[in-house]
C-alpha cells in the first residue's frame, strides 16, 4: 500500500509503504501540520488521503480475497489472507494435476479431512509391487476336503479355505507363471488364530528341485510372509504346495511371488521450474493411527538426491519441510 505526502520543509512528495499479513482494509494516512497521526475531528482534513483496498493505488503480494464477512470496514469491502499461507511464487502439485504420477494402484480417499484439493491417494505399507504375481485361493487346486472360511479377517479376496490337521492326504497347490529367467522371492500368506498349526508346512517347487518351509499359522496374520527366493534359468512356473500333515488347522489363502529387488509402489510429484535457486521442498498428507511412521519421500534435483523419513501419524494438514535444493527440476517420491 502506498500514499504520499507533502513535505513541510520542502513542499516536495515522499513515499512511504505499508504492509501487512493476514488481514488488508484500508490505509489512512493523516496529515497534521508536520506530523502524521489520527484526524482530530469527524470531518476529513482538507490534507487527508485515504487509500482504500479497492484504490488504484493499492496493490497485494499472493492471494488476498476480498470480504465482508466482519463489519467496520472502509469502503465496499476488505482483502484477507489466511495467516501461514502459501507465499506468492509458491508451486503446489496436488495429486490430481499433472504433474503427479504413480506406479502401482493408489485409490484416492477423503476419509481424513484436511487435504489439498479434491481428495488424496493412498497405499497399504508394504503392499505387493507392480511385478508381483499374486495367486488366491480361487487360483489353486485343492486335493481332498478344504472349506472356505471368512471367520477371521485379513484375508486376500473372498475367502480363504481350511483343512484340519491330517497326515498328508489332504493338499492345496498353486502354480504361478513367471515370464523370464531371474531370481524370485516366494512368499504366503494366511490368518492367524490360537488354533492354528506352528508347523503348517509349504513345498516349494522350481526349475532347480524343491524346499520345504514350515511355519507357524498362530502368528503373523494377514501379512505376506517369505518362503524363500529361488532363482530360473529360464520362464517357467514356480509351485507352491501346503500338506495338511500338521498339528492343527492349516490355511490357504494366497501365495506371492515377485521378482527379488522389486521396485515398490510409489507416488511421483514432478515441479517444472523457472530458475536456478534455492527452494524449500514441502509435503503434506492427512494424519491417523494407521498411517505409517516411517514413510520415505525422495527429493531428486541436479545435485542428486536425498530420501527424507517422515511419520504420518503426526503433522497432517500441514506443509513439512525437508530440504534446500537448487534445481532447475524437481522431483519428489
Amino acid at each position: 500500500m502506498q500514499s504520499e505526502r507533502t513535505s513541510p520543509v520542502s513542499g516536495t512528495a515522499t513515499t512511504f509503504w505499508a504492509q501487512t499479513r493476514g488481514l488488508s482494509g484500508a490505509l489512512l494516512a493523516c496529515l497534521l501540520g508536520a506530523g502524521l497521526g489520527p484526524s482530530p475531528g469527524p470531518s476529513p482534513s482538507p490534507t487527508e488521503i485515504i487509500h482504500d483496498n479497492g484504490s488504484a493505488a493499492y496493490t497485494s503480494v499472493g492471494p488476498w480475497v476480498n470480504s465482508t464477512a466482519v463489519p467496520g470496514y472502509y469502503g465496499a469491502n476488505y482483502a484477507t489472507a489466511p495467516g501461514g499461507g502459501d507465499p506468492a511464487g509458491t508451486l503446489v502439485v496436488d495429486n490430481t494435476s499433472a504433474g503427479f504420477s504413480t506406479t502401482g494402484v493408489w485409490p484416492v480417499s477423503t476419509a481424513v479431512g484436511a487435504y489439498v484439493g479434491s481428495n488424496y491417494a493412498t497405499h497399504a505399507g508394504n503392499g505387493e509391487p507392480p511385478s508381483a504375481i499374486v495367486s488366491d485361493n480361487p487360483s489353486g487346486v485343492p486335493t481332498g476336503v478344504w472349506t472356505p472360511s471368512t471367520a477371521v479377517g485379513g484375508y486376500v479376496g473372498s475367502n480363504y479355505q481350511v483343512a484340519p490337521a491330517g497326515t498328508g492326504a489332504n493338499s492345496f497347490a498353486w502354480s504361478v507363471g513367471v515370464g523370464q529367467a531371474g531370481s524370485y522371492a516366494v512368499y504366503a500368506r494366511w490368518t492367524a488364530h490360537p488354533n492354528r498349526a506352528t508347523n503348517a508346512r509349504y513345498t516349494v517347487s522350481h526349475a532347480g528341485g524343491s524346499e520345504t518351509v514350515t511355519v507357524n499359522q498362530q502368528a503373523n496374520s494377514a501379512s505376506w510372509q517369505l518362503l524363500g527366493t529361488y532363482a530360473l534359468g529360464a520362464a517357467g512356473s514356480i509351485g507352491v504346495v501346503l500338506s495338511d500333515e500338521a498339528n492343527g488347522y492349516v490355511i490357504a489363502d494366497a501365495v506371492k511371488v515377485q521378482p527379488v529387488n522389486a521396485a515398490p509402489n510409489t507416488a511421483s510429484w514432478t515441479v517444472s521450474l523457472a530458475q536456478a535457486k534455492t527452494y524449500r521442498v514441502y509435503a503434506r498428507w492427512t494424519q491417523h493411527p494407521n498411517r505409517a511412521t516411517d514413510a520415505k519421500y525422495t527429493v531428486s534435483h541436479a545435485g542428486g538426491s536425498q530420501t527424507v523419513v517422515v511419520n504420518q501419524e503426526v503433522g497432517g494438514g500441514s506443509g513439512t519441510c525437508w530440504v534446500r535444493t537448487r534445481s532447475g527440476r524437481g522431483r519428489r517420491r
